[in-house]
């Protein structure tokens, strides 16, 4: 038989999560600032009142949403840099995709980071700067690496400048990404991953980074009207 307590605490963590999930959604698409507490209550089919019992406030419902998909994205980065059995150039390929992996699960908490977190308030804004910083470091660290190895010719002091341009291309996706067009999210961070990889790999290196693109469905030439 399932403990009782057990269940229940299951039971409030899913609750919880639902809570933040639409929090999210409503986040990203009107904003911070044009979501209300009564809109989020609304959307659960749930009263205002009834919705502190979940979280304190609609600032820590911000933090809850951006801390929460970068934590998982810093856990995974840490297990993918940690394998240093892999080339420093295997182990960015392998991060690159991660990144644009953990915004296909999580969009909405993504789209929120790149445009609501100016609103948290002090100390959480402090804890996301913290974090942030924890997952560029984990890019900075394999850089440094592959410049140690020889695999990648970067100068040392532009270690900061490349990451830099490696999220600016990363987190741009959300803003340009369609669904409905023919390129999956693996293909555009394959995509990415050639460029950056492709473009600081050693010259002097037999062979360019192998991607691999997904095989895509050939598309039929349209042919010309007769006049």
């Amino acid at each position: 038989m399932p403990d009782g307590d057990n269940s229940k605490s299951k039971g409030n963590q899913a609750r919880r999560a639902e809570v933040v999930a639409v929090a999210a959604k409503l986040f990203s698409d009107r904003g911070f600032r044009g979501t209300s507490m009564d809109d989020i209550a609304r959307e659960l089919g749930i009263l205002k009142g009834s919705l502190y019992y979940w979280i304190d406030s609609k600032e820590a419902l911000l933090a809850d949403v951006l801390l929460g998909a970068l934590s998982k994205t810093i856990e995974d980065g840490h297990a993918i840099v940690s394998h240093t059995d892999m080339s420093a150039s295997d182990r960015l390929h392998a991060l690159i995709k991660s990144h644009i992996h953990a915004w296909t699960l999580s969009p909405d908490n993504f789209n929120v980071a790149l445009n609501e977190a100016k609103w948290l308030d002090p100390k959480d804004s402090e804890r996301w700067i913290k974090e942030r910083h924890e997952l560029e470091a984990l890019y900075k660290g394999v850089l440094q690496d592959g410049i140690t190895s020889g695999e990648f010719d970067v100068n040392e002091r532009n270690i900061s400048i490349m990451v830099n341009l490696i999220f600016a291309m990363m987190n741009w996706f959300p803003r340009w990404y369609k669904p409905t067009g023919f390129a999956t999210p693996e293909y555009v961070a394959e995509a990415i991953a050639g460029m950056v990889l492709n473009g600081i790999m050693q010259r002097d290196l037999a062979n360019r980074y192998p991607i691999e693109f997904q095989q895509l469905p050939v598309r039929r030439t349209a042919r010309p009207r007769k006049r």
